[in-house]
């Protein structure tokens, strides 16, 4: 069964535990035709620093994937988007496998994001439109950050290693008709006339439709407040609520509350030179008072 991506499939909220934020920097871009069912994979370059943090987790980018959605595994308000566009993420600590996915809907609208993939489906129309070739693409302003969109999402879990954020469809990337023509045309896909629809209804034993759980093996749950903006540095503590197992609460802590701070504290204070200075002040003060006392018992007895 697919997973449809609706309000009506959130089981509950999740804000705390799905909490992501990010600061993608830019990058260069090569993208590589991989056909029918692997699409246009965009190269994304690796950073020493992670650029995204997720449930409190460091991830780094793998790459990204252009796609045309042929009504496969997401769908969204029960119908497929024209394409999607995948960004792969691994966790440097877990190994775990994050997704961000967003939707990509056929429309005359242009937002930054939708400039960039077009830029990038021009440019593989000419250098990579045949499958197994590749193209470098010039672009100044190719980075996550003008492509994610700053809204609330979904999440849900596929097996124990992969977790996937998913924007609806109503925060999915514009792409006009000639664009999307491109991405099909390159990669092989022939668009058909209409689009996969999921079906969400069954009948009971009287012959009524009724509305059927979505989704049993992949809960979905919705997050609000959508990313911030900044990967962030803080220590989390992933803690489990009492009587919620929706969700994860974790708690940002100041890197002076640790265990070891007082330790840390303690060596950074005697490693500064000026306290280094005011204890041999205080030794030598120390020494001179002992040294007078002593002249002057030696001068009484004498």
């Amino acid at each position: 069964m697919g997973i449809n991506i609706s309000r009506q499939s959130v089981v509950g909220p999740c804000n705390l535990k799905c909490a992501y934020s990010f600061q993608y920097p830019n990058s260069s871009c090569t993208a590589t035709n991989k056909g029918i069912q692997e699409g246009i994979d965009l190269s994304y370059d690796k950073t020493t620093i992670p650029p995204v943090t997720y449930n409190g987790n460091k991830y780094i980018v793998n790459g990204v994937n252009l796609s045309y959605n042929q009504g496969g595994f997401i769908s969204f308000n029960e119908t497929s988007s024209d394409a999607l566009l995948i960004i792969s993420h691994t966790c440097e600590s877990t190994g775990k496998i994050l997704l961000v996915i967003i939707p990509i809907i056929q429309s005359n609208n242009s937002t930054v994001a939708s400039t960039i993939l077009t830029e990038i489906l021009t440019s593989v129309s000419s250098g990579a439109n045949k499958v197994g070739q590749s193209t470098d693409i010039n672009l100044s302003n190719y980075s996550l950050d003008n492509i994610v969109p700053n809204k609330p999402f979904y999440t849900f879990t596929v097996g124990e290693n992969f977790d996937s954020i998913c924007f609806g469809i109503e925060n999915a990337i514009p792409l006009n008709q000639s664009s999307l023509q491109i991405l099909a045309s390159v990669t092989g896909i022939t668009i058909q006339s209409s689009k996969s629809v999921y079906n969400p209804y069954k009948q009971d034993n009287s012959g009524n439709q009724i509305y059927q759980i979505t989704n049993p093996k992949f809960p979905i749950y919705y997050n609000k407040d959508g990313p911030s903006r900044e990967a962030g540095g803080d220590i989390y503590i992933d803690c489990q609520p009492v009587n919620d197992s929706n969700d994860t609460v974790e708690i940002p802590v100041n890197k002076l509350g640790s265990i070891n701070d007082t330790g840390d504290w303690f060596k950074k204070l005697i490693g500064n030179p000026i306290f280094q200075c005011i204890i041999v002040a205080i030794i030598l003060f120390i020494l001179l008072y002992f040294l007078r006392m002593a002249v002057q018992q030696f001068s009484k007895s004498v």
